[in-house]
C-alpha cells in the first residue's frame, strides 16, 4: 500500500511497486497451477485481504499460502503486537 487515505500515515513510495514486481515474478517463474491475487492501494482493504486469504485457503490443494504485505503496521503499546494497516 503506497497511498494511505488517512493523513496520519505517510505514503510509502515503493510499496505498491514492490508488490507488483513480486507478483510478476511469481507469474513468470511459477506459472504451473498457482492462483494469485494482487491487491494494490485502496483495493487492499481489511475485508478484501481477509477475503483473498480465505479464498486461497479454500482453493489450496498444496496447503501452502504466500502472503506478502508492503505497507504500514502499528504496534500495540500494551502487548507489543504488530498489526498490519490496510488501506
Amino acid at each position: 500500500i503506497s497511498d494511505y487515505e488517512q493523513i496520519k500515515y505517510a505514503n510509502l513510495r515503493y510499496a505498491a511497486r514492490d508488490a507488483e514486481l513480486l507478483a510478476r515474478s511469481f507469474q513468470a517463474h511459477g506459472a504451473g497451477g498457482y492462483d494469485s491475487r494482487l491487491l494494490i492501494n485502496r483495493e487492499a482493504s481489511r475485508s478484501a485481504i481477509n477475503e483473498a486469504i480465505l479464498g486461497a485457503e479454500q482453493k489450496s490443494q498444496l496447503g501452502t499460502l504466500v502472503f506478502y504485505f508492503s505497507g504500514h503496521a502499528i504496534r500495540d503499546e500494551k502487548t507489543s503486537d504488530l498489526y498490519l494497516m490496510p488501506s
